[in-house]
């Protein structure tokens, strides 16, 4: 071997190579020092607005008619729905119900059986088929046109039973406040000549007759919240 020959021993050759193989580490560990930067936005919310709508300063209305007789009249019964909160409403509905309360003792001349009366026909269902709707409107709109007496009872007469029964009054203005307002008659069955019924006067003596109006205010045009009857 002359002096340009190179004479590799095999613990040269090993050392060689764990010297490579240390460099090639600390090559690969050079690719996990990068630099990087991470930021967050905390300050995003999303705040869902409100429907708000009141009646006379109440979500429902409720009047009573009591200590009346046939042929009276009740006053013009008003109250204004106001729509609000911080979105425009697509529309209102409105719906009534009612209520119908035996007196207790009944009357003595009750017989619809009360408590001291032994007629099977007990308690005062049907006395709001007495009652006719002179007046029922929401702000310029005229509601009894959507109302008809086969809607209830068919008993000859526009009456407060056949507005109940005819549940939802949809699509009703929500642009700003209007005023419902309803006017009933306690109808004298025995000398409406319209009536043809078979209840009489007497069946309620003492009796009395609630009525509740619900209002809603909807988002959508195709939105339904109040339950039909």
């Amino acid at each position: 071997m002359n002096g340009k020959d190179i004479e590799l021993s095999r613990r040269r050759v090993l050392g060689g190579i764990a010297t490579v193989g240390a460099a090639s580490a600390a090559a690969g560990a050079g690719t996990f020092a990068l630099f990087s930067d991470t930021e967050s936005s905390t300050e995003n919310s999303i705040q869902a607005g409100t429907l708000d709508l009141t009646v006379n300063e109440a979500d429902t209305w409720t009047f009573n008619l009591s200590n009346a007789k046939p042929t009276d009249q009740t006053g013009v019964a008003t109250l204004d729905v106001v729509p609000g909160g911080s979105l425009t409403g697509d529309h209102v509905e409105l719906s009534f119900a009612v209520t119908e309360t035996e007196s207790t003792p009944a009357s003595p001349n009750d017989t619809q059986g009360g408590d001291t009366n032994t007629d099977t026909s007990t308690g005062a269902d049907g006395m709001a088929t007495l009652f006719r709707v002179d007046t029922l409107t929401y702000g310029s709109y005229n509601l009894a046109q959507d109302v008809t007496d086969t809607n209830g009872n068919g008993n000859g007469i526009l009456d407060l039973d056949d507005v109940v029964q005819a549940g939802v009054f949809d699509g009703r203005d929500a642009s700003g406040t209007n005023t419902l307002s309803i006017q009933l008659t306690f109808i004298d069955p025995d000398t409406n000549g319209d009536y043809t019924g078979s209840l009489t006067a007497n069946d309620f003596q003492g009796d009395e007759l609630g009525v509740t109006v619900n209002a809603a205010l909807t988002q959508d045009a195709n939105q339904d919240v109040l339950p039909q009857n």
